[in-house]
């Protein structure tokens, strides 16, 4: 739908009804002019209705726990192009979580029989105080196996967390923060769906395994007693 705007009233926000691309539902903007010479002003958004939201996967929502405000905030500045300040949000965000994010690539690794070596310096790597240092430890043990398509989530998240925060443009930002966002939502639904996947297979094999076990006992018994 296309902006339809009234006014200009300088005594409360002109407002123009649009219709979102992605849900189709309509939506009002309410604008300020900057000037009342209509010919020279600029219009400048003030606000929305209903106002915009962050639509986080249940998942990744459920993964992140408390600090799913941080990510909320991060990804709101993010939205309304304030780069740099998205990006410290999102630098907290992962140095909050990071032993989370490390526990379930031990897991994983662990489930897939990695190597002792590569689970020893792991377990180092979770006995470090700085997060930037456990972050490249795992890009370095992370198996083959857990880097679909030989994309390594830690090694990106570790390059993106060494580029100097001050050095960059909000624009820059902005692009560092979507690549974050998407290496933190494989780490926790990749690895986590690996874990679980597991686990899952693991439980219905032992069903399978005792059951088959209780047919043979009950078989043997049948066979010990003999026909009538």
């Amino acid at each position: 739908m296309g902006p339809h705007l009234r006014g200009p009233d300088w005594n409360r926000p002109p407002e123009s009804c649009f219709k979102c691309r992605n849900c189709k539902a309509d939506f009002i903007v309410f604008v300020r002019f900057t000037s009342k010479e209509q010919s020279l002003g600029e219009i400048e958004k003030v606000g929305q209705y209903p106002k915009l939201q962050v639509t986080i996967p249940k998942d990744f929502q459920k993964a992140l726990g408390p600090r799913v405000d941080l990510y909320r905030k991060g990804v709101t500045a993010r939205h309304n192009n304030y780069g740099i300040g998205a990006l410290t949000y999102f630098r907290r965000l992962v140095e909050d979580t990071t032993d989370e994010m490390l526990d379930l690539l031990e897991q994983a690794m662990k489930d897939m029989g990695a190597d002792a070596e590569l689970l020893k310096r792991l377990t180092q790597a979770k006995a470090g105080t700085r997060f930037e240092e456990k972050v490249k430890l795992a890009a370095e043990v992370i198996p083959p196996a857990l880097r679909p398509g030989g994309v390594n989530p830690f090694g990106d998240l570790y390059g993106l967390l060494s580029v100097g925060l001050h050095e960059l443009t909000d624009e820059e930002c902005c692009d560092i923060v979507d690549d974050m966002d998407r290496a933190l939502k494989f780490i926790y639904t990749h690895l986590k769906a690996h874990t679980a996947d597991t686990k899952a297979y693991e439980a219905a094999a032992r069903g399978l395994h005792e059951k088959v076990q209780r047919l043979k006992t009950l078989k043997r018994g049948d066979e010990a007693v003999g026909p009538p």
